[in-house]
C-alpha cells in the first residue's frame, strides 16, 4: 500500500491530481469529470425521451417487437437468406489489385 501511495504521490497522473491537486489546482481533472457527467446525463435524457435507436428500443415496445419479428423470421425468409449468402460470398472474394506500369 505504501509503495502504491508513493507512486501516486510522485507520478503525474489523474490519481495524483485528484488526491494532491495539480498545477492548476485540480481544476482540469475535475472539469473533465464534470463534462463527462454532463454528457452522460444528456445521453440518458435523450434515450429516456426515445431519441435514437437505443432510445426507441427502450421506450417504444412496438420497435422491439418489430425487430424481434424481423430477426426471428430471418431463418425462415428465403430472400433474406439469399442476401446474407451473397454478402458473405462478396466478403470472401480477394480484393482486386491493379498494378500500373511506370
Amino acid at each position: 500500500m505504501a509503495t502504491t501511495l508513493r507512486e501516486v504521490r510522485q507520478s503525474n497522473s489523474f490519481a495524483h491530481d485528484l488526491l494532491y491537486g495539480s498545477k492548476d489546482g485540480g481544476a482540469g481533472a475535475l472539469a473533465d469529470l464534470n463534462q463527462v457527467a454532463a454528457d452522460l446525463r444528456a445521453i440518458v435524457r435523450d434515450m429516456r425521451a426515445g431519441k435514437g435507436t437505443i432510445g426507441a428500443l427502450l421506450v417504444d415496445p412496438s420497435v422491439y417487437e418489430d425487430l424481434k419479428r424481423v430477426l426471428g423470421n430471418v431463418e425462415r425468409n428465403e430472400v433474406l437468406r439469399s442476401i446474407v449468402r451473397y454478402s458473405i460470398k462478396q466478403d470472401e472474394k480477394p480484393p482486386k489489385v491493379e498494378v500500373e506500369p511506370k
